[in-house]
């Protein structure tokens, strides 16, 4: 299902991700993470993801629905992530 998804397509989903999403936004997604894991997510599909895969779509990342609806948090978790990365490193 992923496979016509390049890795080159998701690296620019998520460069956009971290130029449109407040990073303060990104912050509270990587804290939902580490308090979560893998359950983050499920909770806030409806709302928050929606505001995220819209956010996408604008962006030209219009990958139809099931993609969409699968990629989502991965994306915006490693958004979150390379937040958090920088943050470490100015620190």
């Amino acid at each position: 299902m992923f496979g016509e998804i390049s890795n080159d397509e998701k690296e620019a989903a998520i460069q956009f991700l971290l130029d449109n999403i407040s990073k303060d936004c990104l912050k509270k997604v990587w804290i939902a993470v580490q308090n979560k894991k893998s359950f983050w997510s499920w909770s806030l599909n409806l709302y928050f993801g929606m505001y995220v895969r819209n956010t996408l779509r604008k962006g030209g990342f219009d990958w139809g629905a099931l993609v969409l609806d699968n990629l989502w948090s991965t994306l915006i978790e490693e958004a979150a992530r390379r937040v958090e990365l920088m943050k470490a490193n100015f620190s």
